[in-house]
């Protein structure tokens, strides 16, 4: 057998092939994107509905600490106040919290659809294999993670840098005026949560980028982990269909059982059409058939067949040959002659008939006349 049909994987997945890497839980996806794409939804709310955010926290903690002497301090009245509180923030934490959750389940469906396996969790003595594991860690695949992490933090520094260069000076500024203005503090706070959203906004979508990146090299990582051997291909067609030895037998039993089923029903036609050499096509009526029923049709030696049938029971045999072509070419055996045989059919059927006067009574007392 040639090597590259024993070692060499150059065949593409079965489907069989995938679908079982399915159910083992290995699919194609890139954990980073969906802890990227919740990392920008989270930054891009609190920079779109920061402001909202800043004064429903006023409204819950800056406000009533200013108000401390006026507030009712009753069990009653603290209890109202625990009560406001909480629904604020649950206010401002639960659409958040839905919307990311959400979000990370979008992003894991997008990417395998839905799929659950019990097989990660399985225990599998192999993972404590310390001569694998000293394989997996020189590996290729683990250069090629080592290179993109570092690839990783360059890019993420660069980002942090083109973010921060400009704003810089500013936040100088703040830092040399902040014993002098009196509002200093406020706007150094402010400053800082401005450039920390914007920095986790520009931050994780460069994330979503590089994990869109990953999640390609996955698929196609993935694509050549199920690779196959053409002898493996092989072994599975004939898993699925079986040895081809013991399928070839089975149709020719098939066939056999087929045939001599077909010459039973080839002894009750009414009549044989030939054409006269190579075709012969077996017709029969029955009077709840709205057309003649080809029950039996043989070309060459399977033609000689049927006329020996009919010899044997006596059915007459009748030359046609543009019927019996047409016949053998649109009609298979058990479906009623087409329309535009019709004609010709019947012509056919009730020459025999004015010849065979038991059949023609048989006729008659069917149709009750």
């Amino acid at each position: 057998m040639p090597d590259n049909e024993q070692g060499e994987r150059t065949e593409q997945a079965t489907p069989r092939r995938r679908e079982e890497a399915r159910d083992r839980g290995e699919v194609a996806r890139s954990h980073d994107l969906s802890g990227s794409v919740v990392l920008f939804l989270a930054f891009g709310a609190m920079y779109v509905m920061g402001p909202w955010f800043v004064n429903q926290l006023k409204a819950l903690f800056i406000l009533p600490l200013a108000r401390l002497g006026d507030l009712d301090a009753s069990a009653g009245g603290v209890n109202a106040q625990l009560t406001a509180g909480f629904a604020v923030a649950a206010m401002i934490v639960v659409p958040l919290m839905v919307l990311l959750a959400a979000s990370a389940l979008f992003v894991n469906f997008a990417q395998v659809g839905f799929h659950l396996s019990s097989h990660p969790f399985q225990l599998d003595g192999t993972k404590f294999d310390p001569i694998k594991g000293i394989k997996r860690m020189f590996s290729t695949r683990a250069l090629v993670k080592l290179i993109g992490g570092l690839a990783k933090i360059a890019v993420l520094a660069l980002v942090l840098y083109f973010v921060l260069r400009a704003d810089i000076p500013t936040m100088v500024g703040l830092l040399k005026n902040f014993s002098t203005d009196g509002n200093g503090a406020a706007r150094i706070a402010g400053f800082i949560a401005t450039e920390a959203i914007l920095v986790g906004l520009y931050t994780s979508l460069t994330l979503v980028a590089i994990g869109l990146l990953d999640y390609g090299y996955q698929r196609w990582q993935h694509t050549q982990d199920l690779r196959m051997t053409k002898q493996e291909v092989k072994e599975e067609m004939r898993n699925l269909e079986g040895d081809p030895q013991l399928r070839k037998k089975r149709l020719e039993i098939q066939r056999k059982v087929a045939k001599g089923r077909m010459m039973q029903d080839a002894a009750q036609a009414d009549v044989m059409i030939t054409n006269p050499t190579h075709y012969t096509i077996a017709l029969r009526y029955k009077r709840d058939d709205a057309a003649p029923r080809v029950v039996a049709k043989g070309a060459d030696n399977l033609a000689l067949k049927l006329r020996e049938v009919a010899r044997e029971n006596e059915i007459p045999i009748i030359e046609r040959p543009e019927l019996a072509r047409g016949l053998y070419r649109w009609c298979e055996v058990g479906e009623a002659v087409p329309q535009k045989f019709w004609k010709a059919a019947a012509e056919v059927l009730a020459f025999v008939w004015s010849k065979d006067k038991s059949r023609r009574n048989q006729l008659l007392d069917e149709v009750g006349a």
